[in-house]
């Protein structure tokens, strides 16, 4: 019988972590220490138990999943067979869930600061005595200012936090996601077609003939059933076109890869626009019956040469000429594709917008190779009262002084200045970390120093808990029941969130954490449920939905066939016009070009390198660095630099490096040599080096890159703040 080692078993979940395809397997045994060699025989004992559903928490797709469970012990972790998210397959971060459960370093109980902020000074206290504590120092301001009450969140439980603070009247509410990751892209996409792209984009890719991404590294920045989707289009010959300064894995699957050069990526897409046009290559239909503005971006792009867009990528004009006829030979069965995080260089807004118009004038919208349509199914809410009125202070949102802002996300990174005018007396933390997702570190952590009361709410000892006056240990996902997850992605399902195993030491879940500290602050009419069942139950049934085939089953879903219209004129879009814009009324009507205008970004000083960052497949941002598992896979990061770089400092491969900026020095890191990266940057895996010593298998390995991007570029347009204009210079360690 062959042997299985849990090294070995990692290494094998590496790889099929990048074809999406791993098979289900037993983990009961990869806890145990010293490493053994383990039977498939030994799997057969684990045949028996309890299975429950759930979706994984792992990273923010939530693919749905099965737990199996023997005598309370979490032992095997799968995909459901025909779930739309995943449609059985998980990843590596999946299966590690078993290790976030079993973790010695997560929290155990409700901690109560007693030393400085940041000094890591703890006193074990009740749940009450913490909810008598929050209650003392918070119901005065909810009662008198409420909207000094902020949340940062981030994940799928935090939806019961989110409703604690609309019920104290607070809506406050942020979410990294925006100024850091996808906010430009959603603005870009909001003012061109009337929706956000959403962070499940619908994109058809096992139709499609031809992509072009514009640096969406979806093999290791992965979400399954995209990365799924992608797949089958580079198994059915699909056509692939990759920008990105780095050779990557999603680079390795190209039809070709281009090394851009850095912040030129609107200058490539303009470039596809100007021979699109010139050759009359656009679906003229499409354009007529469902755009406004053509003639305007017809104008607009005559200053775009084709030679100029050349010199500003570093890409050939033969190959821009020929990708932009390759293109659209296919249409409508091709697509343009926009970053993930799409927050770089401060000018990613208008990018977006390019990479939107050239999708439009594909006419790609509801066709089957392009953008399949949204669909959503409805399910009733909660009955119950309504929230006090409240008013977002960072201006985010429609109706506000920053309109094109999302309303349920805010702009995180306005948290600094709102704390140094007085406007932020509590900070509530649930499921972020605010030191490694923002940068101009030592301005948070200032920030975090300043604000008079912070709870963190939380399953391990982040950076930003370290400055936290109260910590609440919250159960992990494989421990709690939560909300109803709803989704649209292929097609709408509902997945049910049930718990496989009690909740270790004095955890608890988010939605009783909010439940009984609702109660505490007076607001018991928000919570007239008893727990968290009832409430999914309540909505199922309002909803005319079967709630015992829910939970039979764990998810259920609707019209599992992916809609199309091929008439534009059937088409209808949340513009003002009502049509895809080209030109967009709204960017016009708040002071921005309604064009997507070039901007050079700025560049690298002699003697130093623009620093990028990314992901890696085994991790999610800066959350499974200290996995005990994932750490065996990528234990730290490395610094990616050029080989002929290299040559001109003496590296060699391996070498230990530090990584200099103004009034910093990093830690030592190892530096990768590589041709598979452009001359003048350096690249470092984001989340890795950490500052927390809580955090033991992580703690100070590596490069912890926010606190090497101190002056962050920002867009006005959405409020993203760039990243990828800071330039360092490199010393031998």
């Amino acid at each position: 019988m062959p042997k299985l080692t849990r090294r070995a078993f990692l290494k094998s979940t590496a790889l099929g972590t990048t074809a999406v395809s791993i098979s289900p397997i037993m983990l009961s045994e990869l806890f145990s220490t010293p490493l053994r060699p383990v039977s498939m025989d030994d799997y057969k004992k684990y045949e028996d138990g309890k299975w429950s559903y759930t979706i994984c928490n792992m990273c923010f797709w939530t693919c749905g999943v099965k737990v199996k469970s023997v005598n309370g012990v979490v032992k095997k972790i799968e995909g459901i067979a025909g779930h739309p998210l995943n449609n059985g397959k998980i990843c590596a971060k999946g299966n590690a869930g078993i290790a976030a459960l079993y973790d010695e370093d997560r929290v155990k109980y409700p901690l109560l600061r007693v030393g400085e902020k940041g000094e890591d000074k703890w006193k074990r206290i009740s749940w009450d005595d913490a909810f008598n504590i929050i209650t003392e120092k918070v119901k005065p301001i909810m009662e008198s200012n409420p909207e000094k009450i902020h949340l940062a969140s981030h994940g799928h439980g935090g939806s019961n936090i989110k409703y604690l603070l609309k019920a104290m009247g607070s809506s406050n509410i942020y979410a990294a996601s925006w100024t850091q990751c996808k906010g430009s892209r959603e603005v870009a996409w909001d003012v061109t077609y009337g929706h956000h792209l959403t962070s499940y984009p619908l994109y058809d890719y096992e139709n499609s003939k031809y992509v072009i991404n514009f640096g969406r590294n979806l093999l290791e920045a992965l979400m399954v059933g995209e990365t799924g989707g992608f797949l089958k289009f580079i198994e059915n010959g699909g056509k692939y076109v990759y920008l990105d300064p780095r050779f990557t894995t999603t680079a390795a699957k190209a039809y070709k890869w281009f090394p851009i050069k850095p912040g030129a990526d609107l200058a490539f897409a303009l470039g596809i626009i100007r021979v699109i046009i010139d050759e009359e290559l656009y679906d003229k239909n499409f354009v007529q019956k469902a755009t406004v503005g053509f003639d305007k971006l017809k104008e607009f792009i005559e200053k775009y040469s084709v030679e100029w867009a050349a010199k500003e990528t570093d890409i050939p004009k033969e190959q821009i000429f020929k990708t932009a006829r390759e293109f659209a030979a296919f249409k409508p069965a091709c697509i343009a594709v926009p970053p993930r995080r799409n927050a770089r260089y401060g000018v990613e807004t208008q990018t977006s917008r390019a990479i939107a118009i050239i999708n439009a004038l594909m006419g790609n919208y509801g066709k089957k190779g392009g953008f399949f349509l949204p669909a959503k199914v409805k399910v009733k809410p909660y009955p119950g009262i309504a929230f006090p009125k409240s008013v977002r202070v960072d201006g985010a949102g429609k109706g506000n002084t920053s309109p094109l802002g999302d309303l349920g996300e805010g702009f995180i990174n306005s948290l600094p200045e709102l704390t140094d005018k007085g406007m932020v007396e509590s900070l509530f933390v649930y499921g972020t970390n605010l030191i490694t997702n923002m940068a101009e570190t030592t301005k948070v952590i200032n920030m975090l120093k300043k604000i008079p009361f912070t709870v963190t709410i939380e399953t391990q000892m982040t950076e930003t808990a370290l400055y936290s006056d109260i910590i609440l240990p919250e159960a992990t996902y494989l421990e709690r029941d939560d909300n109803l997850r709803i989704g649209n992605f292929p097609y709408p399902f509902i997945s049910l969130c049930s718990k496989a195993v009690e909740p270790l030491y004095e955890s608890k879940p988010a939605w009783w954490i909010a439940k009984s500290l609702g109660l505490k602050l007076g607001l018991d009419d928000y919570f007239d449920f008893k727990d968290i069942e009832e409430v999914n139950e309540k909505r199922i049934n309002l909803s005319g939905f079967d709630y015992n085939k829910l939970k039979k089953e764990g998810f259920i879903s609707f019209n599992d066939k992916r809609i199309y219209e091929d008439d534009p004129e059937m088409l209808f879009f949340r513009t003002p016009s009502n049509k895809i814009e080209l030109y967009s009324s709204e960017f016009e009507e708040n002071g921005f070009n309604p064009l997507p205008e070039y901007q050079r970004v700025p560049q690298p000083p002699e003697g130093t390198f623009r620093l990028t960052v990314g992901r890696v497949s085994a991790h999610t941002h800066a959350r499974t660095q200290n996995n005990k598992w994932l750490t065996e896979l990528y234990p730290e990061n490395m610094v990616w630099i050029n080989t002929e770089d290299a040559k001109k400092l003496n590296l060699k491969n391996g070498d230990y490096i530090k990584l200099v900026v103004e009034n910093y020095k990093s830690d030592k890191v190892i530096a990768y040599v590589t041709q598979r990266i452009r001359r003048g940057i350096v690249f470092a895996a984001h989340g890795f080096g950490r500052l927390s010593k809580g955090l033991h298998r992580t703690y100070r390995k590596g490069v912890f890159d926010n606190l090497l991007i101190q002056k962050p570029a920002f867009d006005p347009i959405s409020h993203s703040q760039g990243y990828e204009n800071t330039f360092v210079k490199i010393e031998k360690a």
